[in-house]
């Protein structure tokens, strides 16, 4: 199991990550992705993709654009 940080979480047309719970053609990607570490004490329990949808909610950049009224395509705004 690996740790990763990365800047934020966007939709992306290639990687299938939580595709179908925030867009239903699209799945979620690691934006400027790192390694942190290995945690080889963690060889059971990964990030869901339950998990990962609501991580890119909660984006401040995402509740922005919800809560100032805009259209709510994604593709208006990546």
């Amino acid at each position: 199991m690996w740790e990763v940080k990365c800047v934020d979480l966007s939709l992306s047309p290639i990687y299938p990550a939580a595709q179908g719970l925030v867009d239903s053609e699209k799945g979620i990607s690691l934006r400027l992705p790192r390694f942190i570490r290995v945690r080889e004490e963690m060889s059971e329990e990964a990030t869901t993709s339950s998990q990962v949808a609501c991580l890119y909610w909660k984006q401040s950049q995402i509740q922005n654009q919800q809560g100032a009224g805009l259209d709510s395509n994604p593709e208006d705004f990546y």
